[in-house]
């Protein structure tokens, strides 16, 4: 997921949508920054952590989806020249496919990451209580 998610529409753009679709998006926006901030503690477990990571990516997805949707609008009537046009959907379509491939990567991957953070949890609640593995503790 881009550092900047969920990132903001240029003033330019957003202002020649319709108001309906920029409600749409600053709603969805809203509740993605809520989201994000406020659905993963310090006491998350692997599985808890990546079923919130997936959602965050699934939520860039959608919140894409409607700016492309804004944009094509946009593009209906006109207001942008055609070279703004695909400059614009060509960012968009960029985030997308970053963001489509890290998802696809995160729910192929879901159980041998989890397994993966659980078995160096496990390890290293072990060297607490143990010691270092091979470590003399006499």
């Amino acid at each position: 997921m881009a550092s900047n998610f969920p990132f903001k529409i240029r003033e330019r753009i957003s202002s020649l949508m319709s108001p309906g679709h920029r409600e749409l998006i600053q709603t969805t926006r809203r509740r993605v920054v809520i989201s994000i901030s406020s659905h993963i503690s310090v006491d998350s477990t692997a599985s808890e952590f990546l079923s919130a990571k997936i959602q965050d990516f699934e939520d860039e997805e959608a919140y894409i989806n409607q700016v492309k949707a804004g944009l094509e609008d946009v593009n209906l009537t006109k207001a942008l020249s055609s070279a703004e046009y695909r400059k614009e959907l060509n960012s968009l379509l960029r985030r997308f496919c970053e963001n489509a491939e890290t998802l696809k990567v995160l729910k192929r991957q879901r159980h041998n990451l989890t397994d993966d953070i659980d078995d160096s949890d496990a390890l290293e609640k072990h060297q607490r209580v143990k010691g270092p593995l091979g470590a003399n503790n006499v």
